[in-house]
């Protein structure tokens, strides 16, 4: 995937289909390189009649460890709330001590966007 526009698109179309009922754009972060081994994007969602949700945005890191690639996701809005780390498997952290911690109850959707995303996004990643 050689633009970064091309990679927003594909986040956003995982998002929508993940974070029902919202719609959802997707806007890369300052540095997105054009390897895009390493990079951050904010998903941004709206309500099914247009209106942003700020409150509701979603950063969302995408890096490799050698082989595998790992996403983080957070709301910067809510520092309150957990973060999803996901490697191989889905690791919730508290927002703001960085420690392990259950699942929130909101937390299932951004899971399965997570799962999606590494779906989507290992191949078209790997390093040539």
């Amino acid at each position: 995937m050689s633009e970064p526009g091309a990679l927003c698109r594909r986040v956003a179309a995982a998002a929508d289909l993940c974070l029902k009922p919202h719609l959802h754009a997707v806007v890369a972060g300052d540095g997105f390189g054009e390897e895009q081994l390493d990079c951050t994007l904010r998903i941004q969602p709206r309500s099914s009649d247009g209106t942003r949700l700020p409150l509701d945005d979603i950063e969302l890191e995408i890096y490799r460890s050698g082989e595998d690639l790992h996403l983080m996701l957070s709301w910067p809005a809510q520092p309150q709330q957990p973060m999803l780390w996901q490697g191989n498997h889905p690791v919730w952290m508290d927002g703001e001590s960085g420690l392990r911690c259950e699942r929130p109850d909101c937390g299932a959707p951004l899971e399965a966007l997570a799962r999606r995303l590494r779906a989507l996004l290992g191949p078209s990643l790997q390093p040539s």
